[in-house]
């Protein structure tokens, strides 16, 4: 089955060229998503065999003008800006909520706010980098489940 899809597809892009077509279309051959994802629903698809056509995910054609392209935006310095403000923000939020974990202690609070020992924010190290390790392992997390 998969040898017959594949064949036919390519029959059908020398078509195209032959007709001329292929300068104003291009074909992609895909699994139906709709197909796919009721297998999974109802178990109908091998983990091993994910990514392959198959039975329970139906090859489907798909063809796109060529004219289409990826949208891409130019960067200015305003974007650039936004993206910088936004990677600081949450590094800012979170030595807030780390310094705050220990502003109720007695012993932190008078240090800071009496004898203005900027020492005592040493203290707030272990949280802060136990949150971005979580937070860095959550977002490797999800780039190796993207590449799958």
């Amino acid at each position: 089955n998969d040898n017959v899809t594949s064949q036919l597809f390519q029959q059908l892009n020398l078509r195209m060229k032959k007709e001329g077509l292929d300068n104003r279309v291009k074909l992609f051959l895909l699994n139906d998503p709709k197909t796919s994802i009721l297998g999974d629903l109802f178990g109908g698809t091998d983990e091993s065999k994910k990514g392959e056509f198959s039975a329970s995910g139906h090859p489907v054609i798909m063809a796109v003008p060529a004219t289409v392209k990826p949208v891409s935006r130019p960067r200015n310095m305003l974007v650039n800006a936004i993206r910088q403000l936004l990677l600081a923000w949450p590094v800012l939020t979170l030595f807030s909520f780390s310094v705050r974990s220990y502003a109720l202690n007695p012993s932190f609070f008078h240090a800071i706010v009496q004898r203005q020992e900027s020492k005592a924010v040493s203290a707030c190290a272990p949280i802060f980098c136990g949150i971005v390790a979580i937070q860095l392992v959550h977002e490797l997390a999800h780039w190796w489940m993207a590449k799958r």
